[in-house]
């Protein structure tokens, strides 16, 4: 049975020309698709059971298998994923996007 991934790291960020929450989310490992749709689709009920209000969730979200970091703080390079282009037609090389249904309460 293959396991479950784990996020390494992730970054968030406000897009205020969308007024929508952005999140980049770098797994552990190397997970398979299905694998990382499995985390991706829980992601929604998980994030409301730690009591984040639907109002603050992300809207957008980018997986990569490794975020960018810059100078001696290894702070994220935020700068770098608010140039995603995220429409749904759009193919950045190595980033996965997804964005949320509030409908149907999933990425």
């Amino acid at each position: 049975m293959k396991s479950e991934p784990s996020y390494r790291e992730c970054s968030t960020y406000w897009m205020p020309w969308w007024l929508a929450g952005a999140v980049v989310i770098a797994l552990d490992g190397s997970p398979d698709g299905e694998i990382e749709g499995r985390f991706i689709k829980g992601l929604y009920r998980i994030l409301r059971r730690k009591g984040l209000p639907d109002y603050a969730l992300p809207k957008l979200m980018a997986v990569t298998n490794e975020l960018a970091a810059v100078g001696d703080t290894f702070k994220h390079a935020n700068q770098s994923f608010k140039g995603i282009d995220w429409s749904a037609a759009a193919s950045d090389k190595g980033t996965r996007k997804y964005w949320l249904d509030s409908e149907a309460k999933t990425y």
